[in-house]
């Protein structure tokens, strides 16, 4: 049931087979079946230096891009309901 309805939350999954929720929790341990929720997060790597130095010459190269571009440091923007998940984890 939990396979094939990933998303089903465990009060769902026990109302539907009629038995206690911690049972359901219960189980789904015992499984090794653990929930888990997306977690946003900003990381940088050891080779982001460089590359963020290479952005910026390059930047700096075409004074009139400044302009058009709006520089955050929010892990997500939300102007027409899109966020930015590239950098979420499980």
């Amino acid at each position: 049931m939990v396979q094939g309805s990933p998303r089903a939350s465990t009060r769902r999954i026990a109302r539907r087979l009629r038995v206690p929720h911690t049972k359901v929790w219960r189980t789904l341990h015992a499984e090794g079946m653990y929930p888990y929720h997306m977690q946003r997060v900003q990381h940088l790597g050891p080779g982001d230096f460089v590359e963020k130095l290479e952005f910026c010459k390059w930047l700096n190269g075409i004074r009139q891009l400044h302009r058009y571009i709006q520089f955050t440091d929010e892990v997500q923007s939300n102007r027409d309901g899109v966020n930015n998940t590239h950098n979420s984890h499980v």
